[in-house]
């Protein structure tokens, strides 16, 4: 799925006659939340450098923040495929879905019980919080192994956090950009389907 460099999203004459007010504000809104995940997962692999022996808190960071991103943006998208006025403003656009994403807070657990899809796409058996005298982690369990996902406060501030961190499980890091790569891949197919669907609302 690594073709060199990261994949981009290419929007073509979206400010065309053709275009509605709806589709518009998926090509740029939205569009942008996705391509700042994909982004954070390209500095993410920029810090790793392939050397996964080497413990790195700002892959972590990036990771857990490129996660947290992708799922928002597949509820994003969940949502619009509600939306059927094609001359929606802006504003309206906005505040409807970050009202939608931002009720999880930085939650992973809670996405992930709300996009019970996700269970099938990335053949996960169990997504849980583990809580233990070192640290607060996400574990995702599926078919091939486990990846565990670094709560975001601990991470910021270790020892001083609500729920400390002061240790990483770094050898697993593999599994983490594998869970990225599956996920970002659907949620570009899922966004694509979303536009042509919406493109045609007149």
């Amino acid at each position: 799925m690594q073709d060199g460099g990261r994949r981009r999203i290419v929007i073509k004459s979206i400010m065309s006659k053709q275009s509605n007010n709806l589709y518009i504000c998926i090509s740029c809104d939205l569009n942008f939340l996705l391509l700042k995940a994909i982004n954070y997962k390209r500095d993410a692999l920029k810090i790793k450098n392939g050397d996964y022996g080497e413990c790195s808190d700002g892959f972590h960071m990036l990771t857990t923040i490129s996660l947290e991103l992708f799922l928002k943006t597949l509820v994003a998208i969940n949502a619009v495929k509600k939306f059927n006025d094609p001359n929606i403003s802006s504003a309206i656009f906005v505040d409807t879905i970050s009202k939608n994403i931002s009720k999880y807070g930085h939650k992973i657990d809670l996405l992930f019980q709300d996009l019970q899809e996700l269970y099938t796409v990335l053949e996960i058996n169990k997504v849980s919080v583990e809580k233990h005298l070192f640290a607060r982690e996400y574990v995702l369990e599926f078919k091939t192994g486990v990846a565990i996902i670094k709560d975001l406060e601990g991470l910021r501030y270790g020892s001083f956090a609500k729920h400390q961190d002061k240790s990483t499980v770094c050898f697993l890091d593999k599994n983490i950009v594998y869970l990225l790569d599956v996920l970002e891949e659907y949620i570009m197919t899922q966004f694509k389907l979303l536009l042509t669907d919406k493109h045609r609302l007149s």
